[in-house]
């Protein structure tokens, strides 16, 4: 999984492909430096479960802080308003 993201191909497409619809969304708003709070607060939904959802996240990218998460998005151009993000 660190391989694809390394260089946008079709396993990071796959690996995007595994992640829920409100994963991404977690992942995207995250990647625009807001706290778990923040993201919470956007998604109306508690901080534990908007941190369970960075949780699920970071597992199925393989990556272990935020900072992967938000790399992750930047080179998927998940962040981008004419993509997916």
């Amino acid at each position: 999984m660190r391989d694809a993201l390394a260089k946008p191909s079709t396993q990071a497409d796959s690996i995007i492909d595994l992640l829920t619809h409100r994963e991404r969304e977690v992942a995207v708003l995250l990647a625009k430096s807001n706290s778990s709070k923040e993201v919470a607060a956007q998604l109306n939904i508690s901080t534990k479960t908007a941190e369970n959802h960075c949780t699920n996240l970071m597992r199925k990218l393989g990556v272990h802080d935020v900072a992967g998460v938000i790399r992750f998005v930047i080179r998927q151009g998940l962040n981008d308003p004419n993509g997916e993000g």
